[in-house]
């Protein structure tokens, strides 16, 4: 009769934990399920980060071209009028 108390009571243990065995292994999956969210996420943001900063480093590279050719347009001009004046400061 005490082996079946024992028996019984360690039955009643065993699927105590098993049952927060299972609870516990359930919500590791749910945090894993969100883990798993949250880093698909993260990337999805990085890579729109990573896109932003390509389209930003295109459009530096078009407004510094575009800037460097009037630059040098101007450059050539002001030396086309230093020649001038220094003809008629010569003449």
């Amino acid at each position: 009769m005490i082996e079946s108390l024992i028996v019984g009571v360690v039955c009643l243990v065993a699927g105590g934990i098993g049952s927060k065995a299972t609870r516990w292994v359930d919500q590791r999956g749910s945090e894993d399920e969100t883990a798993k969210l949250s880093i698909v996420k993260l990337t999805s943001s990085v890579e729109h980060i990573a896109n932003e900063l390509t389209a930003i480093r295109e459009d530096m590279r078009t407004d510094r071209r575009e800037l460097f050719g009037r630059l040098s347009g101007v450059e050539q001009r002001v030396a086309r009028l230093e020649a001038t004046a220094e003809a008629r400061h010569d003449a």
